[in-house]
């Protein structure tokens, strides 16, 4: 078991990259609760791991598109989420296994929002292009000392692409497969089928546009080491 507790009071842009425009916004102050549990065992040949967190995060005057006019920016008076994140790991021979997700709940606690002449409270809507579900499951099996396959899961759950939560990207699940050779102790080769069914679906959007996902592909590449 283990319980963390954590504040920080970040620049809304990297300091890097903070220009003239931004220079009148405030600092962001935030705060995170997490409690969990982690724990190993060796069932015979089987190696389990798994993690389970519940997490509090708030964070205050964050950036988000103004409701007006999305090519301006404003800043949210409160936005928190809480949840669960989970994560588990198997190997069994030359089999191996990791699985991860979370359950959340991210809202506007405090965001006054001017549309035309009109002031609205936002409390309570969920931000824009934040999941509230997600998943990921990788299965792998080695074939030899040289030779791996794998075949690989992405879940994202529905996203609102407005903050008054009346448009949304539907949710979409991802499929990959990919084979890794060893060629030598120096060289490994990787060849990658991306978006296995050809799904299509918005990574990122607005109520006017969505940009899409790499539709069905193939990638390779190669790592040297010296």
């Amino acid at each position: 078991m283990y319980a963390q507790t954590a504040a920080a009071t970040d620049p809304v842009a990297s300091l890097a990259s903070v220009g003239a425009a931004q220079q009148g916004f405030e600092l962001s102050p935030g705060r995170q609760v997490e409690v969990g549990s982690k724990a190993q065992h060796q069932l015979g040949a089987l190696e389990l791991e798994w993690t389970l967190a519940l997490f509090d995060i708030t964070e205050r005057q964050l950036l988000t598109p103004s409701l007006a006019n999305r090519s301006l920016t404003v800043q949210v008076g409160q936005q928190s989420s809480s949840g669960v994140e989970f994560a588990l790991g198997l190997r069994w021979g030359p089999w191996r296994v990791n699985a991860n997700g979370t359950v959340l709940d991210p809202r506007f606690d405090d965001f006054l929002s001017r549309e035309g002449t009109v002031t609205r409270q936002l409390a309570g809507f969920t931000p824009v292009t934040v999941h509230r579900r997600a998943a990921n499951l990788i299965v792998a099996r080695r074939f030899g000392d040289d030779w791996q396959a794998r075949v690989v899961m992405q879940h994202v759950g529905r996203r609102y692409t407005n903050n008054f939560n009346t448009a949304w990207m539907p949710a979409y699940t991802r499929w990959d497969a990919g084979l890794a050779w060893q060629a030598s102790p120096a060289l490994l080769l990787d060849a990658r089928l991306e978006n296995l069914s050809d799904k299509v679906y918005g990574t990122q959007g607005s109520t006017t546009q969505w940009i899409l996902g790499r539709p069905r592909s193939v990638a390779v590449s190669g790592v040297s080491a010296f």
